[in-house]
């Protein structure tokens, strides 16, 4: 995920660990015995290991404190890379989806059913309605003949099908708690960006 802070939060740690390579190894291996050595190598890679593992839970703790937080739409948008707001991702994401992906995803609808189903609708009211609105949409004559370039409501609705069924996203799917918050978050905007154009679609249907 190009951008993502997931990624970047053991660069403290790192330095740290790089910083006991750099200075310590050299004026060890002279001056101290070899058993000494090894045992202080073994203590400076245990001491590594826990700041780790500190930090990593505590930006870990902080993210799923800030998503968990209901009603708050910067809490649902902290998942994002840094500088990105919600429309640019759902705009770069959508911008490459196909007809052929849609055609694909249509036959994926039964998918996107299972997974919802598995989804406590009180900890993300609306997103049933949004599923089940993007399954008659990916079913519907219009979806059904597109074809490239796709209207921006096709596209956008397939960008946020498709980022539902994958696992592993901005915030996996199985963390505790907040794990469909981007999911969530995504279908609520491709929705609200899509409204009238959707529902002609739905309806028309």
């Amino acid at each position: 995920m190009r951008g993502s802070p997931i990624g970047s939060r053991y660069h403290k740690s790192a330095g740290i660990c790089a910083a006991h390579e750099k200075w310590g190894l050299g004026f060890v291996e002279v001056y101290l015995p070899q058993v000494l050595l090894v045992a202080l190598l073994s203590l400076a890679e245990v001491g590594c290991l826990i700041w780790n593992n500190l930090y990593s839970m505590s930006n870990d703790s902080r993210t799923s404190k800030d998503v968990a937080v209901s009603g708050n739409e910067n809490a649902y948008n902290s998942f994002l890379p840094r500088d990105t707001t919600l429309d640019e991702l759902i705009a770069s994401g959508s911008r490459f989806v196909t007809a052929v992906d849609l055609w694909a995803l249509s036959l994926l609808t039964h998918r996107l059913i299972r997974k919802l189903e598995l989804v406590d609708p009180r900890r993300y009211p609306g997103l049933d309605q949004a599923v089940h609105a993007t399954v008659l949409l990916l079913k519907s004559p219009q979806a059904q003949a597109a074809i490239d370039p796709l209207p921006r409501h096709l596209a956008e609705v397939g960008f946020a099908a498709h980022y539902f069924l994958k696992e592993s996203d901005l915030i996996p799917d199985k963390t505790p708690e907040v794990g469909l918050a981007d999911d969530f978050a995504i279908f609520k905007q491709v929705f609200a960006r899509n409204r009238l154009e959707i529902d002609n679609v739905i309806y028309k249907s």
